[in-house]
C-alpha cells in the first residue's frame, strides 16, 4: 500500500520500507516538491490545496476560501494576498497563506450580503439618502456590468417583480419611470428590492422561496439609469427605510457608502444551513 500526501504525483515520490509487512510510506524526491502551508483563521476552510502539501517546483495551485456559516472571509495574507477568496499561487519554492475569516456581528443590525457574485468588486454610486436620486431611501447603486447576476441578499420569498419594462432607447437620456425588479420578504417582515434588471431578465416567479446566494434575475437598462448598476434596496415591515450591514464591508457597523469597493462573499450556504 501506497500512502501519499494531497496534491503530490508519486511518479515525482521514492518509496522507502518502514517495516511493516506490506505496507509503504511515501517520501516527496529530493528535487522535486515545493511545500505549501495554508493556515486558517477564524471558521471556514480552504479547497485546492491541504496544507503541508507537496507540488512540483512551478506549479500553480488554485486555492478557494469558503466562510463557515456565521463568518465571512476576510482575505488572503502571507506569500500571497488578495481580498478575493479564490487566487491561484505559483509554487517556486516552499509558500506559506493564510486564509483570514471574521465573525459576522449579529447584533444591532440586520446583516445581509452583497446582492452580486461571489469574488465580483463593485464600486458604491450612491449611498443610502443619497443627493442625486435616493432621497429617503436606505438603497445603494453597485456599479455591475450589464448582465450581472443579481443574488438574493439573504432567505426569502419573491413578493413583488416586475420584467416587462423595455430597455432605455440607445443614444437618448435615461427616463425617469419603473424599471424591472424582484422584491423579496425576508423573515420577520423586512422587504429586499433588486432594481434595474433587464427586460425579460427576472429568473424567478411570484411566491418561489430563494435561498440567499440564489440569482433572481440579471442587470439591465430599465427605468432612470445613468450607468450600468444595480439598485439594492432595504424597507422594514412598515415599508419605512431599513438600515442594514453587509458582512463584507470592512467598517465596523457593516455600513457602505458612496465610493466605498465592496468584494462579494455572496454564495449559497451549504445543504441544511441558515441564511447566517
Amino acid at each position: 500500500m501506497i500512502l501519499v500526501a494531497a496534491g503530490c504525483d508519486p511518479a515525482g515520490w521514492r518509496g522507502v520500507d518502514d517495516g511493516s509487512a506490506g505496507r509503504w510510506i511515501a517520501e516527496c524526491s529530493e528535487d522535486a516538491p515545493a511545500r505549501l502551508r495554508v493556515k486558517l483563521t477564524g471558521r471556514g476552510q480552504v479547497n485546492g490545496g491541504a496544507d503541508g502539501a507537496c507540488f512540483e517546483r512551478g506549479a500553480v495551485v488554485a486555492l478557494d476560501a469558503r466562510a463557515a456559516e456565521g463568518w465571512v472571509f476576510g482575505g488572503w495574507f502571507g506569500d500571497a494576498t488578495s481580498v478575493q477568496p479564490v487566487i491561484a499561487v505559483t509554487l517556486e519554492g516552499d509558500t506559506g497563506v493564510e486564509a483570514v475569516f471574521r465573525r459576522i456581528p449579529r447584533e444591532g443590525v440586520t446583516r445581509v450580503f452583497a446582492p452580486f457574485p461571489a469574488g465580483t468588486a463593485s464600486v458604491v454610486l450612491q449611498g443610502p439618502f443619497g443627493p442625486y436620486t435616493h432621497g429617503m431611501e436606505t438603497a445603494w447603486d453597485f456599479h455591475l456590468p450589464w448582465g450581472t447576476e443579481a443574488l438574493a441578499a439573504a432567505d426569502g420569498t419573491v413578493v413583488e417583480l416586475d420584467e416587462g419594462v423595455p430597455r432605455n432607447p440607445p443614444g437618448r437620456p435615461p427616463r425617469e419611470g419603473p424599471a424591472n425588479f424582484v422584491m423579496l420578504e425576508h423573515e420577520g417582515g423586512w422587504f429586499t428590492r433588486y432594481v434595474h434588471l433587464d427586460t425579460g431578465g427576472v429568473l424567478v416567479e411570484l411566491g418561489q422561496a430563494v435561498r440567499r446566494g440564489e440569482v433572481l434575475g440579471v442587470t439591465g437598462d430599465t427605468g432612470l439609469t445613468f450607468d450600468p448598476h444595480l439598485h439594492f434596496e432595504t424597507r422594514g415591515a412598515d415599508g419605512e427605510p431599513l438600515p442594514v450591514g453587509f458582512a463584507e464591508s470592512l467598517r465596523r457597523d457593516g455600513s457602505a457608502d458612496e465610493g466605498d469597493v465592496m468584494v462579494s462573499q455572496n454564495r449559497a450556504p451549504a445543504t441544511g444551513t441558515g441564511g447566517f
